[in-house]
């Protein structure tokens, strides 16, 4: 009787251990989930829902190891910084700041 419960720990215990060096293998060798391709995409679409034209967009930084990019927005009347991060939990994400009135 406690041979086999013995035994049901053990291999209880091996997979907890199997299963959290496949966590911790996957955030060590966390890769991009996108590239610099989709981040312009993803910034497009936000420019689109703001009735902003993309004409005025440039890319700034392409860090494809931080899975980073940025983008800046200037025209006469406004100034935005857009930075896409790739969230381990979420994907891509993008951020703004708004240089004209500081929102974000």
């Amino acid at each position: 009787m406690y041979k086999r419960i013995l035994r049901l720990v053990a291999i209880s215990i091996s997979l907890v251990v199997v299963l959290l060096c496949l966590v911790i293998y996957d955030f060590v060798t966390f890769n991009c989930s996108f590239d610099e391709k989709y981040a312009y995409k993803k910034v497009i679409n936000h420019l689109a829902k703001n009735g902003l034209d993309k004409k005025y967009l440039k890319l700034v930084r392409a860090d494809s190891e931080k899975c980073l990019y940025t983008y800046t927005y200037i025209t006469d009347k406004d100034s935005i910084t857009f930075r896409v991060i790739d969230d381990y939990i979420h994907g891509a994400e993008v951020g703004w700041y708004d240089h004209n009135d500081g929102v974000e």
